[in-house]
C-alpha cells in the first residue's frame, strides 16, 4: 500500500528559490500527516495500555467494565467475539497504516512495506465485517439508525477501498493503486477521525457532544477526510496557484482542528482512563 500524498517533498533547487503554491500545498500535506500520525499512535498507546491488560486478565468478559456501548454481552458468543476481534486488529490499523505512507520507510524497506501493507489490508476488512455486524446485531448506536447508516457506510466503503487498492497492486498500476490505497487508510481511520472530531467539539463547544452531532460526526468522519483528499489531489495536479494556497489554507485549518482533537482526546479521553 502506498499513498500519493507526497510527504517530504519539498527539495528546493537553491536556498534561495522561492516556494511555490505547490510546494506549499504539499508542505501542508506533509504537515497535516506528521500530527495525524502522532495522534495515530497516542491512540494506539491507549487501546495497548487499557484495552489488552483487561482482556488478558479477565477475558472479554473484562469488557463490561470499560466505556464500550454493548462491549460485552452474555451469550453473544460471535458479537464478543467480534469486539475482541475489533480491538485486536486496532493495533495493526492504527499502529500499522501511518507507516505504510512515510516514504522513507517504503524507499529503504520494501519488503516492510508490502508485509504491513497485507497485514493492514487483511486487519481493516476483517475489522469492518466484525463492526458492521456488531452495528446492526446489537443495540443501535448513539443516534439510532442514522448512526448505523453512517457506520455502515463507512465500513462499504473500506471493503470497496481494500478491493481496488489490491486490484491495481496485482495489476501493478502503482500510481492508481496508490490513489486507492490511501482513501482506504482515510476510510479505515473513521474511527480514530470519529474521536478527534468529538473531542474537537468537547473543548471549543464547552460540552460532551449531544445526539445530533453525534449523527453528523457518523458521516463527517470518512465525508471531510475524503472529499478534502480529493480537492487536494486535483489542485497538486491542475490546480492554479490561488486555487493551491486556498487548499494549502483549507488543510492546515483542518490540521489546527484536528490538533485540538487530539489534545482533547488524550488529556480528556484517553490518558485520564490509564489512571483510574
Amino acid at each position: 500500500m502506498t499513498t500519493s500524498i507526497e510527504l517530504g517533498a519539498i527539495r528546493p533547487d537553491t536556498p534561495s528559490r522561492k516556494a511555490s503554491p505547490k510546494d506549499i500545498l504539499k508542505k501542508s500535506a506533509a504537515i497535516w500527516f506528521g500530527i495525524a500520525a502522532v495522534g495515530h499512535w497516542l491512540f494506539l498507546a491507549y487501546i495497548i495500555s487499557f484495552y489488552m491488560p483487561l482482556l488478558i486478565e479477565g477475558g472479554v468478559a473484562a469488557l463490561e467494565k470499560t466505556h464500550l456501548p454493548n462491549g460485552y454481552i452474555p451469550g453473544d458468543t460471535i458479537g464478543n467475539a467480534a469486539m475482541v476481534a475489533h480491538l485486536v486488529l486496532a493495533i495493526a490499523i492504527i499502529g500499522g497504516g501511518p507507516l505504510q505512507i512515510i516514504p522513507r520507510i517504503r524507499a529503504r524497506y520494501p519488503s516492510f512495506h508490502r508485509w504491513n501493507g497485507r497485514l493492514y489490508m487483511s486487519a481493516v476488512v476483517v475489522s469492518v465485517l466484525g463492526g458492521l455486524y456488531m452495528t446492526w446485531t446489537r443495540d443501535p448506536v448513539i443516534g439510532g439508525l442514522l448512526g448505523q447508516v453512517g457506520v455502515s457506510t463507512s465500513g462499504v466503503l473500506v471493503l470497496i477501498f481494500a478491493g481496488l487498492a489490491l486490484y491495481h497492486a496485482v495489476n501493478r498500476r502503482i500510481t492508481v493503486h496508490s490513489e486507492w490505497a490511501f482513501r482506504l487508510f482515510l476510510a479505515g481511520s473513521s474511527v480514530w477521525f470519529f474521536r478527534v472530531g468529538y473531542m474537537f467539539w468537547a473543548v471549543v463547544g464547552g460540552g460532551y457532544a449531544m445526539k445530533e452531532v453525534f449523527s453528523m460526526l457518523y458521516f463527517a468522519q470518512f465525508m471531510v477526510p475524503l472529499a478534502v483528499y480529493e480537492l487536494y489531489r486535483h489542485m497538486k495536479k491542475s490546480g492554479s496557484a490561488r486555487g493551491q494556497q486556498m487548499t494549502a489554507g483549507l488543510i492546515m485549518l483542518l490540521t489546527l482542528i484536528m490538533s485540538v482533537g487530539i489534545l482533547g482526546a488524550t488529556a480528556i479521553m484517553w490518558f485520564p482512563r490509564l489512571l483510574a
